[in-house]
């Protein structure tokens, strides 16, 4: 099973990421780590994909991370449909 974690930045992503891989883990889940740039700020991107990568090791979990430019539910989409996702997270922030 793979579940879909798109992420808006690092506040978000350690917001959730102990949850998600929580939530991965009991459903023996690999996860999809995705941020997608707004701007040309890679470096943002990474440190996103960075904390969801090193919770994954912390709980065990299979974290793969993508980095995209692009609209924001293409990406989703695409990503879901070229990974082969059973499950998408979606979460909104405030």
């Amino acid at each position: 099973m793979k579940i879909l974690v798109p992420i808006a930045g690092p506040k978000p992503a350690e917001d959730k990421a102990e949850y998600v891989m929580n939530f991965a883990k009991m459903l023996g889940a690999d996860v999809i780590a995705l941020h997608i740039m707004r701007e040309d700020d890679q470096k943002k991107g990474e440190q996103t994909l960075r904390i969801f990568e090193d919770a994954g090791v912390a709980e065990g979990v299979n974290v793969t991370s993508l980095l995209k430019k692009g609209g924001v539910v293409s990406s989703i989409a695409e990503t879901a449909q070229e990974q082969g996702v059973d499950f998408v997270v979606i979460g909104a922030n405030a």
